[in-house]
Protein backbone atom coordinates (compact mmCIF):
# COMPACT_ATOMS: atom_id res chain seq x y z
CA UNK A 1 0.00 0.00 0.00
CA UNK A 2 1.38 3.50 -0.86
CA UNK A 3 0.63 5.83 1.92
CA UNK A 4 -1.84 8.83 1.00
CA UNK A 5 -0.33 11.82 -0.65
CA UNK A 6 0.29 15.28 1.01
CA UNK A 7 -3.11 15.92 2.41
CA UNK A 8 -2.43 19.37 2.78
CA UNK A 9 -2.64 19.77 -1.22
CA UNK A 10 -5.84 17.66 -1.19
CA UNK A 11 -7.82 20.53 1.18
CA UNK A 12 -10.43 22.28 -0.52
CA UNK A 13 -10.48 26.10 0.11
CA UNK A 14 -13.94 26.58 1.70
CA UNK A 15 -16.22 29.50 -0.62
CA UNK A 16 -15.84 32.67 0.86
CA UNK A 17 -19.74 33.83 1.60
CA UNK A 18 -20.33 37.50 2.33
CA UNK A 19 -21.24 38.36 5.96
CA UNK A 20 -25.16 37.55 6.76
CA UNK A 21 -27.52 40.54 6.79
CA UNK A 22 -28.61 42.03 9.56
CA UNK A 23 -31.62 41.14 11.06
CA UNK A 24 -34.38 44.31 10.65
CA UNK A 25 -36.23 45.43 13.18
CA UNK A 26 -39.58 44.83 12.99
CA UNK A 27 -41.80 47.88 12.17
CA UNK A 28 -44.09 48.64 15.31
CA UNK A 29 -48.09 47.83 14.51
CA UNK A 30 -49.76 50.56 13.38
CA UNK A 31 -53.37 50.83 15.06
CA UNK A 32 -56.64 50.06 13.18
CA UNK A 33 -58.65 52.68 12.50
CA UNK A 34 -61.13 53.68 14.42
CA UNK A 35 -64.56 51.73 13.14
CA UNK A 36 -67.24 54.53 12.47
CA UNK A 37 -71.19 52.98 12.39
CA UNK A 38 -73.18 54.19 9.32
CA UNK A 39 -75.87 56.74 10.38
CA UNK A 40 -79.16 55.16 10.60
CA UNK A 41 -81.19 56.62 7.87
CA UNK A 42 -84.14 54.45 7.71
CA UNK A 43 -84.74 54.07 3.69
CA UNK A 44 -88.42 55.75 2.87
CA UNK A 45 -90.92 53.32 1.25
CA UNK A 46 -92.26 53.33 -2.09
CA UNK A 47 -96.14 54.27 -1.75
CA UNK A 48 -98.45 53.51 -4.70
CA UNK A 49 -99.97 56.90 -6.02
CA UNK A 50 -103.28 56.38 -4.75
CA UNK A 51 -104.45 57.11 -8.60
CA UNK A 52 -103.31 53.70 -9.41
CA UNK A 53 -105.30 51.77 -6.45
CA UNK A 54 -106.69 49.10 -8.69
CA UNK A 55 -105.27 49.78 -11.89
CA UNK A 56 -103.07 47.70 -13.84
CA UNK A 57 -100.06 48.67 -16.65
CA UNK A 58 -100.55 48.23 -20.33
CA UNK A 59 -97.95 49.25 -22.04
CA UNK A 60 -96.27 48.29 -25.70
CA UNK A 61 -92.66 49.43 -27.46
CA UNK A 62 -93.33 51.82 -30.35
CA UNK A 63 -91.29 53.62 -32.40
CA UNK A 64 -89.52 57.08 -31.45
CA UNK A 65 -91.97 58.87 -34.47
CA UNK A 66 -95.00 57.31 -32.97
CA UNK A 67 -93.99 58.17 -29.61
CA UNK A 68 -92.70 61.77 -30.37
CA UNK A 69 -96.68 61.99 -32.45
CA UNK A 70 -98.19 60.83 -29.36
CA UNK A 71 -96.52 63.43 -27.04
CA UNK A 72 -97.11 66.60 -29.54
CA UNK A 73 -100.84 65.58 -29.95
CA UNK A 74 -101.37 65.56 -26.32
CA UNK A 75 -99.49 68.83 -25.93
CA UNK A 76 -101.68 70.58 -28.46
CA UNK A 77 -104.58 68.90 -26.75
CA UNK A 78 -103.58 70.01 -22.93
CA UNK A 79 -103.83 65.80 -22.01
CA UNK A 80 -101.83 63.22 -21.28
CA UNK A 81 -100.40 60.86 -23.78
CA UNK A 82 -102.06 58.55 -21.37
CA UNK A 83 -105.26 60.03 -21.80
CA UNK A 84 -104.75 59.30 -25.51
CA UNK A 85 -103.80 55.56 -25.32
CA UNK A 86 -106.90 55.24 -23.23
CA UNK A 87 -109.00 56.69 -25.89
CA UNK A 88 -107.59 54.63 -28.57
CA UNK A 89 -108.18 51.67 -26.84
CA UNK A 90 -111.66 52.72 -25.98
CA UNK A 91 -111.96 53.06 -29.86
CA UNK A 92 -110.61 49.43 -30.70
CA UNK A 93 -112.87 48.23 -28.00
CA UNK A 94 -115.82 49.76 -29.69
CA UNK A 95 -114.55 48.47 -33.10
CA UNK A 96 -114.74 44.82 -31.50
CA UNK A 97 -117.78 45.21 -29.70
CA UNK A 98 -116.20 45.15 -26.50
CA UNK A 99 -117.31 47.83 -23.28
CA UNK A 100 -114.43 49.71 -22.75
CA UNK A 101 -116.04 49.47 -18.48
CA UNK A 102 -115.88 53.58 -17.83
CA UNK A 103 -111.99 53.72 -18.14
CA UNK A 104 -111.72 57.61 -18.58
Amino acid sequence: MTAPANQDSQQVAEPQFAAAPAPVKAAEPIAPAPVFAPPNFAMPVAQKAKARDGRVMVAGYFSPELSRSLRILAAERDVTVQHLVGEGLDFVLRHYGKHPMGER
